[in-house]
């Protein structure tokens, strides 16, 4: 569906409780609507889990312009374009008056444009990660031992893991070459941040199923 210049394709799963609110789910990198398969259901329907028949959401799950199903939409998109996309897709497209979204990653900024952009057309939001630095003045105060770990946290994180993010933003072209290249690339480059990510112990497979890694990653495989 063209939305705002950009053909985006999303998962609309109605609620099956009374008067089931809408809520917008938005995935980050290397994730995809894949990553919601098992919640969509407990969130429509959470009856069939349970749960009270009235906590039901009609559920909508776009993904992100040029990823996974979504068109490319030239010319860059940043998260602020993004979140008035989405925004369009909710009230214009699906005539919703208000709705709630949820993100996480690349989505968590996404919906914190959301929050801060269209905030009449919110419910509420709901962020799985929230990137807050501590404020540079505080670093040079007297710290309690939890304020130094999370600086010691803070530091190993930019020094171990962040070489994919500058190689994104610096060399994105030469890196996408290689990965369309190689689909045993692709998935090392992906396989490697779900086991990072994830509270695995260093053993993806407890977190995640072969079929459930390589069904997200062929989405970005074959698209």
């Amino acid at each position: 569906m063209d939305i705002g210049g950009c053909g985006v394709h999303f998962i609309h799963e109605p609620g099956r409780g009374p008067n089931p609110k809408p809520l917008l789910l938005v995935h980050g990198w290397p994730g995809s609507v894949y990553e919601f398969q098992q919640i969509i259901s407990m969130l429509t329907d959470p009856a069939a889990y349970g749960g009270d028949p009235r906590d039901s959401f009609t559920v909508v799950a776009p993904s992100l312009p040029g990823y996974g199903f979504s068109d490319d939409p030239g010319g860059g998109m940043s998260a602020r374009r993004m979140a008035q996309v989405f925004d369009e897709l909710m009230t214009g497209v699906l005539g919703y008056k208000r709705f709630g979204a949820q993100g996480g990653d690349w989505g968590a900024a996404i919906v914190s444009s959301l929050g801060y952009d269209y905030a009449d057309d919110l419910i509420g939001i709901h962020l799985n990660l929230v990137g807050v630095p501590m404020p540079q003045e505080r670093r040079g105060k007297d710290l309690d031992e939890s304020e130094k770990r999370h600086l010691a946290q803070q530091e190993h994180w930019r020094r171990e893991e962040m070489g994919y993010r500058w190689i994104h933003a610096t060399k994105p072209q030469t890196l996408a070459y290689a990965l369309n290249d190689s689909p045993a690339g692709l998935a090392a480059w992906i396989a490697e941040k779900f086991r990072t990510w994830s509270d695995c112990e260093g053993d993806v497979e407890r977190r995640f199923t072969k079929d459930q890694l390589l069904t997200n990653i062929t989405i970005y495989w074959v698209t």
